[in-house]
Order: C-alpha cells, then structure tokens, then sequence
C-alpha cells in the first residue's frame, strides 16, 4: 500500500511539474478564442501582404507567403505566421494564416496546437 501512495505521489508530482512548465511558457495564451482575439486587435485584415508580414516579424512570428495546393478546398494564395515554443517534452505553435485575394488580406485564421511526448 505504501508503494502505491508514493507512486500516485509521483505521478501528482509530474503532473503538476507538466502543468507548471507549461503554464506561462508562451508569448500568447494557449487558448485559441483568446490567441484569436489578440490578432485581431492587430488589424491584418485589409493589409497588403508585406504590410503583415512586417507586422507579424515584429512580434516575433516566422511567416512566409505560398500558393494554395491544388488539394486544398481555398484555392486562395495566403501568408502562413508560425511562432513555437519548446518545452522539456511539449512544444507550443502559435500559426496565423492569412488568405489573400487581390493583394490584400481578407480574413485572419488564428489557431494553437501542442505536441507532447
């Protein structure tokens, strides 16, 4: 029985330890609503694609700009904003893809993901 209590004891304790390097680890909240709310205070919609793209460099973001792939349902050009955080056994991706249509961003996708161990 005291095996068992000091496994589950150490299970808690990893947990809580994943919880804490977790929490607090990223330059955004890992919550998509939130994370979509804070890109959209930054006013994409409606710029030009380098006008983004200087704005997303600014905070930190990877982005480039491609071509749809002929199996995606959008047939549109669009600008992809990556920013990952590495942790221990996790990592954090903060992606921003912006379509495009006539030069201009006309709408902002914001999404969150994780990888773990």
């Amino acid at each position: 029985m005291n095996g068992s209590i000091m496994n589950f004891k150490s299970r808690l304790c990893a947990v809580a330890l994943l919880v804490g390097a977790l929490s607090g680890c990223g330059p955004y909240p890992f919550n998509q609503t939130d994370f979509g709310a804070i890109v959209e205070s930054w006013t994409l919609n409606r710029t030009t694609p380098p006008q983004a793209t200087a704005s997303l460099e600014q905070r930190g973001f990877k982005v480039s700009r491609h071509k749809a792939e002929k199996y995606f349902d959008d047939q549109r050009d669009y600008v992809y904003a990556t920013q990952k955080v590495y942790r221990v056994v996790c990592s954090l991706e903060w992606r921003v893809i912006l379509p495009l249509e006539n030069e201009k961003i006309v709408e902002v996708q914001p999404y969150v993901f994780s990888q773990c161990i």
